[in-house]
């Protein structure tokens, strides 16, 4: 067996004990190392005081389980971590019951500010606007 990390904002954890770790893109990103996952995620999601590790285990030659790409060398090195085993993608969603609860972490994300976070549901709010008044015809 080969144990396996996905690491998310605390705030999917609700959502995730409920329906199980869903792909918003194309499959569900993790790692074969548990600190590569959460130094991933922190880096990733500055604006999530707090990121949780949800472990679990896929049989050696799974299928389901392929090399990702996103990790690249040069992420790698920015993150610190090893390039064996730092991306890994499930073509499937992880059912909740595949989870090992018992070992999840829960991890203050050392790269969160409040300053930070403001600013990102400013932009946010000014790219809603924007998209309103272009999807309206306007022009600025």
């Amino acid at each position: 067996m080969t144990r396996y990390y996905h690491a998310t904002p605390k705030s999917n954890l609700y959502s995730i004990m409920e329906q199980g770790i869903i792909s918003r893109v194309d499959g569900v990103y993790c790692s074969t190392s548990e600190e590569t996952a959460a130094r991933w995620i922190c880096f990733t999601r500055r604006e999530a005081e707090e990121i949780v590790v949800l472990p679990f285990d896929r049989a050696e030659g799974d299928e389901r389980m392929s090399i990702g790409i996103d990790h690249s060398p040069m992420m790698t090195n920015i993150l610190g971590v090893s390039d064996e085993g730092a991306s890994f993608v499930s073509s499937e969603n992880i059912p909740m019951t595949d989870i090992d609860w018992e070992a999840v972490m829960v991890y203050k994300n050392p790269f969160y500010s409040p300053e930070l976070t403001q600013a990102m549901e400013d932009l946010k709010k000014k790219q809603e606007e924007y998209r309103a008044r272009f999807n309206e015809g306007e022009e600025e």
